[in-house]
């Protein structure tokens, strides 16, 4: 609240020109809003409180702390993670895991006595726990937890199907960043003409998974580049995200995608898996189509297939033409499920309302 003699104090000081006016406002003006400050007003230094730190800056921590958080709808326990995560770390020295606020779900804390230790943990993720990515980030002992982002996560990708004219750093650079963002880049070779182009990707948890993109090949048609993702196992095949499957996803219809000859296939699959065999979504929609022509020709004769699932993965396949993972590649595929089809239709006799086989472009 201004009160009168405050007014009558501005009104003799205040000069007539108007640079005066700025210099003596700015001088006056924390004065002003003194005057103008509620009666119960709190100021920063009234509610400061100063603490000791445990050490100084200058001494080295004993323990190194990471934050972990399971991308899943599932509970885990901090023994299930503890007995998951000490079959696949080698690390040097011990280390434990424990609970944090329990508002916070499927988050726990990890204290490793080497730092080293944590640094290769960090480095060589994803992890995963029953097939759920856990997403790991360093802890300062000085930051709360609640200021720890865990919305990315660094994943390793394959690039598959990029001609060698095109196989520089600088584009897998540039690809990555369109990706969501690139930390590391390498090109190496599995064989003379077959090289193996690898990024490790900053992936946004809550975004879909880049699948691929077409590649402009001037005068020719374009060609699709598949991005394959290491060490991931839970991926919605109905929206592209981790951390949920198809059945519990909110999203009503799949993503898709347009191949050159205008057909619509689906765009998440096995195939985005990098030990899966299907070379990219539309050998999957190939295999797919295959599949549910002989699930139509088997319903017209009665006969219940081996599987309802709509999407077709290695495993799956396999069971379908009851051959063996090992044997399990696309010529087998093809020859396989055609040969089978073929003979159902043939024991149908002529059906206008069969429709057989699948239009699939060329994407060599």
């Amino acid at each position: 609240m201004v009160f009168p003699q405050h007014l009558s104090l501005l009104s003799q000081t205040l000069p007539s020109h108007p640079s005066q006016l700025i210099h003596l406002f700015s001088l006056k003006l924390p004065l002003i809003f003194h005057f103008c400050t509620p009666p119960n007003h709190l100021s920063i230094g009234d509610l400061c409180i100063s603490l000791e730190a445990i050490g100084t800056p200058h001494e080295q921590p004993s323990t190194f702390m990471a934050a972990g958080r399971v991308l899943s709808q599932k509970f885990f326990s901090k023994m299930a993670i503890s007995r998951i995560l000490a079959r696949a770390w080698s690390t040097k020295a011990p280390w434990t895991v424990e609970d944090v606020d329990r508002s916070e779900c499927n988050t726990f804390r990890f204290i490793f006595h080497s730092k080293e230790d944590r640094k290769q943990i960090l480095e060589r993720g994803p992890w995963l726990v029953n097939k759920d990515v856990i997403i790991i980030k360093e802890w300062d002992p000085n930051v709360s937890l609640n200021k720890i982002s865990f919305a990315t996560t660094p994943i390793w990708v394959q690039f598959h199907g990029i001609p060698l004219a095109f196989m520089t750093k600088e584009n897998m650079w540039k690809i990555g960043e369109k990706a969501g963002g690139a930390l590391q880049v390498k090109i190496t070779e599995q064989s003379k003409w077959k090289p193996m182009v690898r990024a490790q990707l900053s992936v946004m948890v809550n975004n879909p998974l880049f699948p691929g993109f077409y590649l402009p090949m001037n005068a020719m048609k374009p060609i699709w580049i598949q991005v394959k993702y290491e060490r991931i196992q839970d991926l919605c095949f109905q929206c592209g995200r981790l951390g949920h499957d198809r059945e519990s996803c909110s999203e009503e219809h799949p993503t898709t995608v347009a191949a050159l000859d205008r057909s619509i296939v689906l765009l998440f699959g096995p195939w985005m898996k990098a030990n899966s065999k299907l070379k990219d979504c539309f050998h999957g929609a190939l295999v797919k189509a295959e599949k549910e022509a002989k699930r139509a020709a088997m319903a017209n004769l009665k006969v219940k297939p081996e599987s309802e699932s709509l999407l077709i993965g290695d495993e799956l396949a396999a069971d379908a033409l009851e051959i063996g993972p090992t044997d399990l590649n696309e010529d087998s595929v093809r020859s396989e499920i055609t040969a089978k089809v073929a003979g159902c239709i043939a024991n149908l006799g002529d059906d206008s309302n069969l429709v057989f086989g699948a239009s699939f472009p060329n994407h060599e």
